[in-house]
C-alpha cells in the first residue's frame, strides 16, 4: 500500500517517512527532524531488516565530511527520541553493537519485518502470567485518557516481573487511546553507592519529551511556565539568553519547581495523554518523590498516568521518603498499587511451553522448578538457563526434554537466587568475571571505557566480554553508545537485573573493591574534564568508596551546587554533611578550615531553604562559619557569613544576637570599603531598627532606597537589598504619619522590582506595598497588590511572601466585614510564619487574630492572640507591634466590661509607646479608640484634648482610613 502510492512513502504505522515532502509524520501531524538525522533515518528504513554499518551511514549521511561516531550517535539518539523507541526493546531501529544498525520495524505493503530473536533465545516471557495485571494497566491508561489522572504503583519483590510487566504494557500501546495521542516518557531511579541526584529519573523523562515528537511545544510550555526546569537543558537555551534566564529563575524554591512542573504537565495533556514511568522509586531522591506526592494531590484534570516500580523491601530498608509517601496517597485513595503475585504452577507451565516451542512440559518438572523457585519469575528463567547450560534441558521436537533424572535436577539446582548467581558466574571465563565485577563497581548502567580504566585494559576488549554476554543474554543488556568529553566514543551497558550486580559487588575484596572505585573516579575525572560537575555526584560516591576524602569533599561540594541549581537544597544539605563529616574526619590548619567555611554556609543556607529559619542546624552551621571565618576569612567572606547569621537573627527576632550581629557587620562593611557593603550594612541596621520600634534609628531606610538596585544585586542573595528598603521605607513613612510618602514609597519598591530579573524581588515588593494600602484603608489596591503577588508566590514557592500576603488578605477581609475569610487567612499565615521560623511577623498576625475575635464578639479568643503577641514583644526583638497589642486589649477590656481604669491602663500603655517609638499611626488609632470611649462616658472635653493633637501632627493623608475615622469623631465630639 504505502510504497506504491503516487506519492513516495514509506509506511511502518503509527508513522510514515513522505519522501517527496521531506517530512515524518504521524497522522495529520510533522515531527521536526535535522536534516541529517532524516536522512539517516531514511537510509535505514529504505533498507529494512538489513545490518547498515556504521562506516556505512558515515559515508552516505556525511560523505567527503570528517565527523566522529558521536555525530552518528547523535542523530540515532534524536531518530529514537522522535520515534518513541526504546534502546532495550527496540520498535524501530535496533542497535548492533559495535558494528551498526538495523531497521526493525514491519513497513506496510512488504514482507520486511523486524530480526527474530536467536533460536537459542528464550522468549519475550512478559506474557506469562500477567494477562491480568496487564489488562488493570490499560484499564487505567483509559481513565488516564478520559481526563481522570492516575497514579499506579506496580510493586514486588526482586525478579518478581516489574520492569517485564511495564514494558509489555508500552510496547502494547497504540498511537492514540479514544483521547488522542499518548506519549511515553521514562525516567529510572538509580541509586549511586553513596546518595542520590536530585529529579535524576524526571530529568531524563523531560530530556526524552525535549527531544521527541512533541519538542516544540514541550520547549515552549518549559520556557512559558516552568523556566526553571527549562534552564536544566541548557543546550533548548541561546547560550546569550542563558544568563539572563537564570537570573529569572534565581529565587525560585523546591516547592515553586514542582507546582509549576505540574502544571506543565496539566496543560501539555490538554488534547494528548501523557504516560509517565519512573522505575525503582524505591531508590527515588526526595525532591523526587515530592514531584510524585504533587502530582498525585492536585485536583485538576489531566489525561495522566504516572506508572512507578517499587520493591517494597527495599523501600523499607532504604528508609528513604519514597515509602512514607506512598502509604499516604494509599491512605488518601490517591493511588492505585498494583502488586505482582509469585507465579502459579500454571504460570511455570505456560513458561516452559513458551520457552522451548512445544507442548506441555512434564508435571514433574513444572512441579519441581516452582517448589523450587517459589514462582519468582526472574529465579525461574535463571534456573532453567543453569540447566539448559548444563544439558539438562533441551529443545526437542514436543518441547523441552529432559536429559537427567529429576533427583540430580533437584540436589543441584541451588537454593536461591544468590547462589545461582554465584554458580553462574563461577562458569564464565576470568576476563567476563573481572569486567562484570568492575561493572558492578561502576553502577547499574556504565560505560565501557570506566570498565577498561578500573581493569587497565582497553575498552575493546570490555566491549567484547559484554557483547559475548549479552548475545548469551547473561547478566547484562546492551544500552547505546556514549561519547565522553574526551573524546572517546564506547558501548553502554546495564546489568539485566538489579540483583546481578549487588551479588557481583558484594563478592569483591573489600580492598580491590577501593581500588576499582579509585580508577573509575580518575578515569571520570578526566574523561569529562571541565565539564566533570555534569557527574559529580557520582564521583563523589566513588572517591568516597575510594577512600580519598579529599577528593570525594571535591565532588560532594560541587554535587552539592548542582542540587542547589536545580533548586534541590535537601539534596544540597545531605551532600554538604557528606562533606563535612569526612572533613571532621581528620586535618587542621587554614586549608582545612577555609574548606569548612564555604561547606559550612552553604549548608546552612540549604537547611534554611528546607526547614526555615528556625533550624537550630542551620544556625549551628552559620555559627561554625562564623568563628572559622573569624581565623581564616578574608573580609568580604566575612561579610556574607554576617549577612547570613543577621538575616537569620532578624527573621527569628532574635534581640540579642540581631543587634550585636548588625554592628559586626557594619564594622566588616567599613574594612572592605566599599559603597556597596555599606548600603547592605546600612538596611541591615535600619531594618533591624524598625522591628525593635526605634523607628527614628530606621531613617537609613530613605538612602538605601535610593540606590541603584544594579549596585546591590550581585552582592547577596535572596531578596534585592535596595527594593526591600524601598518597601521597608514605606513601613516607616506610614509609621511616622507620612501616610502620602508611604504610598511613594510602595509605588517605588513595586517599580524598582520590577527592574530587577529574580521574581522573588517582585514577590516581596508586593506584599510589603500591599500592607502600606491596606493601612491606608485603599483595599482595592491592595486587594489586587495581593490577588498578583499571592499568584507569583505560589507559583515560584516563596513561602514567606505567600505568608506575608495572606496576612495582608485577612487584613482585607476584616476591613470589608468578612471576618470568617479574614480568620482563615490570618491564621493560615500565622502557622505559615511560625513552621518557617520568622517570628518578626508574629505579632502582627496575632493582633489581626485578636482584632477579628474582638469583632465577632469571641473576648477569649482575642485575649488569648494579645497575650501571646505581648509574650513575644517582650521577649523578642519584633516590638514595633507593640502599641496596637496594647490598644487591642484595651479595647477588649471595654467589651468585656472590665473596670474602666483597667481599660485607660492599656489604652495608656499603647500610647505611651506609640510615643517613645515614633509610630504616630499607631499612636493616632489609640487615641481615636479612648477617644470614642471618653465621649461615651459623657468625657467630651477629654475625648476632644486626647484626640485633637494626635490629629493635627498630621499635615498629609488625610482621605485615608485612620484619619477620616478620627475626623468624622472629632466632628461628633464637636472638635
Amino acid at each position: 500500500m504505502s510504497r506504491a502510492t503516487a506519492r513516495r512513502e514509506v509506511v511502518f504505522p503509527p508513522y510514515r517517512l513522505d519522501l517527496d515532502a521531506g517530512l515524518l509524520r504521524a497522522g495529520g501531524r510533522a515531527i521536526a527532524l535535522r536534516p541529517k538525522t532524516w536522512a539517516v533515518l531514511c537510509y535505514l528504513a529504505e533498507r529494512p531488516g538489513m545490518l547498515v554499518t556504521k562506516d556505512e551511514l558515515l559515508d552516505a549521511v556525511w560523505s567527503g565530511v570528517t565527523v566522529t561516531e558521536a555525530t552518528l550517535t547523535k542523530s540515532i539518539g534524536e531518530i529514537r527520541d522522535a520515534l518513541q523507541d526504546e534502546v532495550r526493546r527496540p520498535r524501530f531501529v535496533e542497535t548492533v553493537h559495535r558494528r551498526g544498525f538495523r531497521f526493525v520495524a514491519a513497513l506496510e505493503g512488504t514482507g520486511a519485518a523486524r530480526a527474530g530473536r536467536p533460536p537459542d533465545a528464550p522468549p519475550p516471557d512478559h506474557v506469562v502470567g500477567r494477562e491480568a495485571e496487564l489488562g488493570r494497566l490499560h484499564d487505567i491508561l483509559a481513565a488516564a485518557a478520559a481526563g481522570t489522572r492516575q497514579i499506579t504503583f506496580v510493586t514486588g519483590e526482586a525478579g518478581i516481573g516489574k520492569t517485564t510487566l511495564v514494558d509489555a504494557f508500552l510496547a502494547s500501546l497504540p498511537s492514540g487511546t479514544g483521547a488522542g495521542e499518548t506519549s511515553v516518557a521514562k525516567g529510572q531511579c538509580i541509586r549511586w553507592h553513596s546518595g542520590e541526584e536530585p529529579l535524576m529519573p524526571v530529568l531524563e523523562a523531560i530530556g526524552r519529551l525535549v527531544r521527541g515528537p512533541h519538542a516544540a511545544r514541550v520547549v515552549q510550555l518549559l520556557r512559558d511556565r516552568a523556566p526553571g526546569w527549562l534552564v536544566q537543558f541548557p543546550w533548548l537555551v541561546d547560550p546569550g539568553a542563558l544568563h539572563e534566564l537564570r537570573a529569572v529563575v534565581s529565587g525560585t524554591t523546591a516547592e515553586g519547581m514542582l507546582r509549576v512542573f505540574a502544571q506543565v504537565v496539566e496543560e501539555l495533556t490538554s488534547d494528548m495523554t501523557l504516560v509517565l514511568v519512573l522505575e525503582d522509586l524505591h531508590w527515588a531522591d526526595a525532591s523526587t518523590v515530592d514531584l510524585v506526592s504533587v502530582l498525585a494531590e492536585r485536583p485538576e484534570p489531566a489525561r495522566f498516568l504516572l506508572l512507578g516500580t517499587y520493591r517494597p523491601a527495599e523501600a523499607i530498608a532504604h528508609g528513604g521518603p519514597f515509602d512514607t509517601m506512598r502509604r499516604a496517597l494509599a491512605l488518601k485513595r490517591r493511588s492505585v498499587e498494583l502488586a505482582l503475585r509469585l507465579l502459579p504452577l500454571s504460570g511455570v507451565e505456560t513458561y516452559l511451553s513458551a520457552r522451548f516451542a512445544g507442548g506441555p512440559p512434564p508435571p514433574a518438572l513444572a512441579r519441581l522448578l516452582h517448589a523450587h523457585t517459589e514462582g519468582n519469575p526472574l529465579f525461574l528463567v535463571t534456573a532453567v538457563d543453569f540447566l539448559v547450560a548444563r544439558g539438562w534441558l533441551a529443545h526437542g521436537d514436543g518441547g523441552v526434554t529432559v536429559r537427567a533424572e529429576l533427583e540430580t535436577i533437584e540436589r543441584h539446582i541451588p537454593g536461591s537466587l544468590q547462589e545461582l548467581v554465584e554458580l553462574q558466574i563461577l562458569g564464565l571465563d576470568e576476563l567476563e568475571i573481572a569486567v562484570l565485577e568492575a561493572a558492578s563497581v561502576a553502577g547499574f548502567e556504565f560505560g565501557a571505557q570506566a570498565v577498561a580504566a578500573a581493569l587497565g585494559v582497553r575498552f575493546e576488549t570490555v566491549e567484547d566480554a559484554c557483547e559475548r554476554l549479552v548475545r548469551s543474554q547473561r547478566f547484562l543488556r546492551a544500552s547505546d553508545t556514549e561519547a565522553w568529553p574526551d573524546g572517546v566514543v564506547a558501548a553502554r551497558y546495564a546489568f539485566a537485573h538489579a540483583v546481578y550486580q549487588r551479588v557481583l559487588y558484594n563478592r569483591i575484596p573489600a580492598g580491590r573493591r577501593r581500588l576499582l572505585h579509585q580508577k573509575i573516579g580518575e578515569r571520570l575525572e578526566s574523561g569529562f574534564g571541565a565539564r566533570a560537575a555534569e557527574v559529580a555526584a557520582e564521583l563523589a560516591a566513588h572517591f568516597e568508596r575510594g577512600h580519598e576524602p579529599a577528593r570525594a569533599i571535591t565532588w560532594l561540594a560541587c554535587a552539592a551546587e548542582s542540587a542547589e541549581r536545580r533548586f534541590a537544597p535537601r539534596e544540597a544539605a545531605g551532600y554538604l554533611r557528606r562533606a563535612l563529616a569526612l572533613l571532621e574526619s581528620g586535618g587542621e590548619g587554614a586549608q582545612h578550615w577555609r574548606r569548612e567555611l564555604g561547606l559550612r554556609l552553604s549548608l546552612g543556607a540549604a537547611v534554611i531553604a528546607t526547614d526555615g529559619f528556625a533550624a537550630e542546624e542551620a544556625w549551628t552551621s552559620l555559627t561554625r562559619a562564623h568563628e572559622v571565618a573569624a581565623r581564616v576569612g578574608r573580609p568580604i567572606e566575612r561579610f556574607h557569613v554576617v549577612y547570613m547569621l543577621v538575616n537569620a537573627s532578624l527573621a527569628r527576632a532574635d534581640a540579642v544576637n540581631g543587634p550585636r550581629l548588625c554592628d559586626e557587620i557594619a564594622r566588616v562593611a567599613e574594612q572592605i570599603e566599599t559603597p556597596e557593603t555599606r548600603l547592605v550594612a546600612t538596611m541591615l541596621a535600619a531594618n533591624a531598627a524598625l522591628w525593635a520600634g526605634r523607628i527614628a534609628d530606621a531613617a537609613g531606610l530613605e538612602r538605601v532606597a535610593a540606590a541603584d538596585p544594579r549596585v546591590v544585586g550581585n552582592l547577596v542573595p535572596g531578596e534585592n537589598p535596595v527594593a526591600w528598603a524601598c518597601g521597608a521605607e514605606g513601613w516607616r513613612r506610614w509609621l511616622v504619619g507620612r501616610p502620602d510618602g508611604a504610598s511613594t514609597s510602595a509605588r517605588a519598591a513595586i517599580a524598582c522590582a520590577r527592574s530587577q530579573p529574580n521574581p522573588i524581588d517582585r514577590a516581596m515588593a508586593l506584599g510589603l506595598a500591599a500592607q502600606v494600602h491596606v493601612w491606608r484603608g485603599d483595599l482595592d489596591d491592595a486587594a489586587r497588590m495581593v490577588d498578583e503577588g499571592r499568584t507569583l508566590a505560589v507559583e515560584r514557592g516563596f513561602g514567606l511572601w505567600n505568608a506575608v500576603l495572606r496576612g495582608a488578605a485577612g487584613e482585607i477581609h476584616l476591613a470589608r466585614g468578612d471576618t470568617a475569610l479574614a480568620r482563615v487567612e490570618l491564621s493560615a499565615a500565622l502557622e505559615d510564619l511560625r513552621r518557617l521560623g520568622v517570628l518578626v511577623h508574629v505579632p502582627a498576625m496575632l493582633s489581626g487574630i485578636a482584632e477579628v475575635s474582638l469583632r465577632v464578639g469571641h473576648l477569649s479568643e482575642a485575649f488569648a492572640a494579645v497575650d501571646k503577641g505581648l509574650e513575644l514583644v517582650r521577649t523578642t526583638l519584633s516590638r514595633w507591634r507593640a502599641a496596637e497589642l496594647w490598644r487591642i486589649r484595651g479595647e477588649a477590656l471595654a467589651a468585656r466590661g472590665d473596670r474602666s481604669d483597667a481599660v485607660a491602663e492599656s489604652f495608656g500603655r499603647a500610647l505611651e509607646i506609640a510615643g517613645s517609638q515614633g509610630a504616630r499611626a499607631f499612636e493616632l488609632r489609640a487615641a481615636t479608640a479612648l477617644a470614642r470611649r471618653l465621649a461615651a462616658r459623657g468625657r467630651t472635653a477629654d475625648a476632644r484634648a486626647m484626640l485633637v493633637p494626635r490629629y493635627e501632627a498630621f499635615s498629609e493623608g488625610l482621605d485615608t482610613a485612620d484619619l477620616q475615622a478620627a475626623h468624622v469623631l472629632l466632628g461628633a465630639l464637636g472638635a
